[in-house]
Order: structure tokens, then sequence, then C-alpha cells
């Protein structure tokens, strides 16, 4: 009698019996016909000893739970299979491999999962209870001090998990292995002696709220090569984050003692030591990272972090072939109206991923997160003073406004400021004193907002970026000051 075995669907993964070493014709036709079924799943059929295969077998109903010790497991290939400690190494290696069996080598070295379900449950049975308080919370025992910090924050303690007995086996795994197990896989990140950080029982944010919280002209696209972000990356990438082991010193950004963003999808981190506030974002596409104040040491810190625990959740996760890439929100001059999409880092460039051949130099911002400065080809001290000084107004007004008055959007949109905001002071009529009135607001709410930096710096590098093509008036700006001397005084006398 045969049957078949689906294991991992999801991972287009079938395993059944064959007698490959010495099939007769019903072995061959059945294994043709098994394979011409399934083909849609899984083209190419994974060969495995039919003592392997026995041995799975028999481990399964060798255990009732589903999970045996190592010691175990070993005794019963010796006995039934005549299995040495190689032999017994390379099947379990195998089976562990094609996710049949699950084995941590490294952090539960004597349990062996021989039904892959027992792990998945525990975590379904958090996942369940987490949603049933959030569904009910005028329950009684939402009460408890350790209930309240699970269902608000997705914190996990040990005395929570014992209230979920199922699969637990003494001396072999428990409560304390579980979170043992969940930390080595990067599934939560403990915070604090005896607390858990579980980023995926948190709610999920909406896109509006989402915006709130995001510095587009301070920001870094990560995305992969191909496809979207993988299923489970962006929660294992901020349990790295957190994680102790991990020498990062950001912390879940506080305000008034709760957390300031806590969702699945968006959360907000503060650098030990400093102001700026980093706010990482799962985009399904690309995954964002923000921070509310850049400067070149803290933006190279955070994308070296960032790559190295996406490497790591990759790692942990088994997407080996996946492929990052650095990018940013395209700004090119006919991509303005398009849909927001991404422009690729290349080099020194960018390049937009719809329209291949729009491409351009990075501005001073994008270059801080490559640990690069624009400024670097200004070193005169006068004009490094000037372009760290605040412009007036009535300079702006008369010296950019008036000379490229058609371009207060694109102007706008490198500062930061949104198209809904840009549309709301669109001028009505084409008319030059139309265009200004929208400059003068549009350098107004720059101002206000101060982010990024209302400085001549921040200015020079937007005037000379590709969607603007302002380099020609940037660098007079910054000729004056060379000959003249910093200031306001200077900038007027731009011809």
């Amino acid at each position: 009698m045969y049957h078949v075995l689906c294991k991992n669907e999801t991972l287009n993964e079938v395993i059944f019996p064959v007698n490959g070493k010495s099939p007769e014709d019903k072995d061959r036709q059945i294994a043709k016909e098994l394979r011409k079924r399934i083909a849609f799943v899984s083209p190419q059929p994974i060969k495995m000893p039919l003592a392997w295969f026995g041995l799975e077998v028999l481990l399964r109903r060798s255990s009732d739970d589903g999970v045996l010790s190592l010691v175990q497991c070993e005794a019963c290939a010796a006995k039934s299979f005549q299995m040495d400690s190689d032999a017994f190494s390379a099947a379990l290696h195998h089976l562990v491999k094609h996710n049949v069996f699950l084995y941590y080598a490294t952090i539960l070295p004597q349990t062996v999962f021989c039904d892959p379900q027992v792990v998945l449950t525990k975590v379904t049975e958090l996942v369940q209870f987490y949603h049933k308080l959030r569904n009910n919370p005028d329950e009684d025992r939402a009460a408890d001090s350790n209930l309240v910090m699970f269902k608000d924050h997705g914190l996990v303690s040990v005395e929570l998990l014992r209230t979920f007995p199922q699969h637990y086996k003494e001396g072999l795994f428990t409560p304390h292995d579980l979170l043992k197990l969940l930390v080595g896989v990067k599934a939560i990140a403990m915070i604090r002696d005896g607390e858990y950080f579980m980023p995926a029982l948190l709610p999920h944010l909406s896109c509006d709220q989402v915006s709130q919280h995001l510095h587009q002209r301070t920001s870094l696209i990560i995305r992969p090569t191909q496809g979207c972000i993988p299923s489970g990356l962006f929660c294992c990438l901020v349990a790295h984050l957190l994680s102790p082991a991990n020498p990062s010193p950001w912390k879940v950004y506080m305000e008034r003692h709760k957390p300031f963003c806590l969702y699945r999808n968006c959360i907000a981190f503060e650098h030990k030591g400093c102001t700026e506030i980093l706010t990482l974002v799962d985009m399904f596409f690309h995954i964002e990272v923000h921070v509310s104040e850049a400067s070149r040491e803290v933006c190279r810190e955070i994308r070296s972090r960032v790559h190295k625990g996406i490497k790591e959740a990759c790692g942990v996760l088994k997407y080996n072939d996946v492929e990052f890439e650095d990018g940013f929100m395209c700004t090119g001059a006919s991509c303005i109206s398009d849909p927001p999409h991404v422009a690729v880092v290349v080099g020194r460039k960018w390049k937009c991923s719809i329209i291949g051949r729009q491409n351009g130099d990075l501005n001073e911002y994008q270059l801080m997160w490559l640990g690069e400065s624009v400024t670097k080809d200004y070193p005169d001290t006068e004009v490094m003073l000037f372009l760290d000084s605040e412009p007036s107004l009535p300079v702006l007004m008369n010296k950019i406004a008036a000379v490229i008055p058609s371009k207060y959007e694109t102007v706008g949109i490198q500062l930061g400021l949104t198209l809904a905001e840009l549309q709301a002071i669109r001028p009505q009529h084409p008319s030059l004193e139309d265009h200004l009135r929208a400059f003068g607001e549009m350098f107004d709410m720059w101002r206000r907002r101060g982010s990024p930096p209302y400085t001549w710096r921040t200015l020079i590098s937007v005037l000379r970026a590709a969607s603007v093509g302002e380099v020609s008036l940037s660098d007079s700006l910054v000729r004056c000051i060379s000959c003249d001397g910093p200031g306001d005084e200077v900038a007027n006398n731009v011809q």
C-alpha cells in the first residue's frame, strides 16, 4: 500500500515513498503518475533512501506529542535500521533540510521535533490568545499585569507560556525552552529580564496612519531585487535589532512611558544618547528606514545595522537566495505625477525603477546613507559657515523663486513636502505673481517644519538634485560666498 506525505505545501514540497533501488513495474508506474499529478507543486522529486523514510515513520510513531530527545532518536535508528552515528546524522540532516523534522542544534541540541506542527502550534496558541484578548478587552483576566502587557505591547513571559501546557515535555521541552527557541529563530527579542517582545503579535497600522511617522526627506528604501518582502522577515529584523546579543544601541521609542509607535508594520526606535528617532516601515514590496535628523554617522550606522539584521533574518528564515538593494523614492522630473515608486542606487547615482533611462546624482541626504556628503566639494571654512546658516525669506524669493518660479513643486518635493500639501498651494493661474506666492508659502512651510534643516546647505543640495536641475544656480551661490564671505548679504549679490 502506498501513501503520499505532503510536507510544507507552501514551499512546494511533496514527499512520497517509492522503491528506487530495485523498482518493479508498479513502482515506476506509480512514481510516474504521482510526478504527473503533482508537477504543479514540485517539478523536481526529492530522492530519499527508504531507510530514512522508515526512520521518519518510526520516530513519529514513537512520540505521541511529536517531541523526542536526540538520544532516543539515535537509539531508534541504531536498533531498527542499524545506523551508526554518522548515518543517523545524515538522515536527520536530510529530514530537517526538507522541513520534515525540526532540529535546532545550536539552540536546543537535545530536542528533535518529529512533528513540525508542535512549534507551529505553540506560536499559534499565542496568536489566538492575543486576538481573543484584543477582541474581548473587558475580560476579567485581562486585568493581570502580564496579560495587559501582552495585549497592549506584545510582551511575552514564561508565566504566560505556562498557561498553554500542550506539547511540553518535562526536561526536554519546557516554557523556558520555547522562549529560548523563539529568541534563537528571531521570532521574539528579550528586552528586559523575564520580558520578551514578539513583533508579529502587534496590530497593523493603516497606510494613512503610517504616513504620520515618516520623514521622506531623510529616508532610505531597502528592497529585494525581485518580488516583495519575504514573509516574516520584517518581524525577524525587528527582533534582531532589539536583541541584547546585538550591539545595536536602538530601543523602542517611548513617550510618557509608553511606546510612541509600536505596530507590526511600523516601529519607532530611539538612539541611545541621541535625539534621532528611527522608524522602520514594512511597505510589503520594500522596507523604509526614516530618521528624524540626518547625519552621516547616524545614517551610516543605521544602514549597516539594518542590512546586517536583514541578512541575519534571511539566514534564520532560510531565504538564502534573496538579495537586497538600496534605493529612495523616485523624484525624477517625469515621475512626479506617477504612483510612488523606487529609484535604486547605482554608485553615486539614482536610477528610476520604472523609467530606466531616467537617472541622476544622489542629493546630499541620500549620500549621507552611504557615508558621503555633497558638501565635500566646498571645503572652504567661510563657505561651510554660510551653508549652515539660515536663509531669510526675502533672499529666497528674490534669488531663487524669481529665477525658477515654475519649479516650486519640484523643489517642494525635494524639501519633503507631500503632493497634497503642494497641491493645496498650487497657483490658480500661470502668472509669475501666483508662482511666487506658491514659492513663498512652500518656503514658509519648510521653515516652520524645520525638517530637513532650514539651511542653505539643504537648499543648495536641493538645487543640485537631478529633478530640479539647477546646478549652475547653486554653484553661483557658492562662488559668491567664496569671494565675498558668508551671509544673506552675499546671496543678495548673486546675479
